[in-house]
């Protein structure tokens, strides 16, 4: 769980692009399920509220992943 908040400068497309690209890149080189929980978001505040649903989201996702990975 992370998050990239956007600042004045056009960083933040960079750093959010290449974070979900690498995310992906790994799972391909290890075959692996990875659950992107990187919040992209405007401030701070927006961070805080998004992280509580999101987190709990990407842990059921990772719990879902478990169990279909175990009845392959």
């Amino acid at each position: 769980m992370g998050a990239v908040i956007r600042g004045e400068t056009f960083h933040f497309e960079v750093v959010a692009n290449h974070s979900a690209k690498s995310i992906i890149d790994v799972q391909l080189e290890f075959s692996m399920p990875i659950v992107n929980a990187i919040l992209t978001t405007e401030n701070d505040e927006q961070a805080m509220e998004r992280a509580s649903v999101k987190g709990k989201e990407a842990a059921q996702v990772a719990i879902q992943m478990i169990h279909l990975l175990k009845s392959v």
